[in-house]
């Protein structure tokens, strides 16, 4: 089972190769930093990041969650909490 620090950095990680952010350095955001406001991340490249870490670590965050995840920390532990397989 994945731990949330590794999901945590593969959503920075995507960020950085995916998603145009300020600052420039996303490994800077941390695990509170809001990822719409300092991390950058608009509604589009949220999606992106939730949906590849979905893929890849077989979770279905429901829809209705979505809008409650603003942070790191917030988003590894919806990946973890739904996790499908």
């Amino acid at each position: 089972m994945p731990e949330k620090e590794q999901i945590m950095a593969r959503a920075k990680q995507i960020i950085a190769e995916q998603v145009e952010t300020e600052p420039e350095h996303p490994e800077q955001i941390g695990p509170d930093t809001p990822l719409d406001l300092e991390g950058g991340v608009d509604s589009l490249g949220f999606i992106y990041v939730l949906t590849t870490l979905e893929a890849e670590y077989g979770s279905k965050v429901p829809d209705g969650v979505w809008n409650d995840i603003h942070t790191l920390s917030e988003l590894a532990d919806a990946i973890l909490k739904y996790r499908t397989s």
